[in-house]
């Protein structure tokens, strides 16, 4: 599925996207981002409609990312089509334009150049682990959610100092703020 979510109080939009198709019979058919769902998020990334962007999704668009404490994360698994879409991601952030195909070999032209509202970051939750990434002034952050130390995370996007500001926390510690560059 796919959907937008306005919060009109903070001018930003949540684009929520799910790479996850099932089959008739239940079982998954893997990552797939579909003719529909691409265009469907060109629209969304392109529309100027006064809501900066924060994208929600489970899985991570690219398999490099690191821990708090600097060391790399690095899986090489990732499908093709979510190392693509974080191209789109960073061509938005930068405002560039280019084409990426859709799982079903469909191209996809896009232009951000002239876009004025901002994309803030993407937040995820598939590692079960911290992971970050900064690249091209674009983040994506992926929470813990209740790992090894039941830590719950508190996650802001200040758009003043230009930070994604993280707080994680369980019964008995508060960690010191993760700042992200946005």
């Amino acid at each position: 599925g796919f959907f937008t979510q306005y919060d009109d109080g903070y001018n930003v939009k949540y684009v929520v996207i799910s790479p996850y198709y099932m089959n008739e019979d239940g079982s998954r058919n893997g990552v797939e981002v579909r003719t529909d769902q691409m265009t469907w998020l060109l629209r969304e990334l392109s529309v100027d409609d006064g809501y900066d962007v924060i994208i929600l999704m489970h899985q991570l668009f690219t398999d490099t990312h690191y821990h708090r404490d600097g060391s790399l994360q690095d899986w090489q698994d990732a499908p093709v089509i979510l190392e693509n879409l974080w191209t789109v991601l960073k061509d938005r952030r930068n405002k560039r334009s280019g084409t990426i195909a859709d799982s079903e070999g469909v191209e996809h032209n896009y232009d951000f150049t002239n876009v004025k509202t901002r994309y803030l970051g993407s937040l995820h939750g598939h590692t079960h682990e911290e992971l970050m990434l900064t690249e091209e002034n674009t983040t994506a952050y992926a929470t813990n959610w209740y790992g090894d130390d039941n830590t719950c995370v508190f996650g802001l996007f200040d758009r003043d100092s230009n930070k994604l500001k993280i707080w994680g926390f369980n019964n008995t510690t508060v960690s010191d703020v993760l700042e992200l560059d946005i």
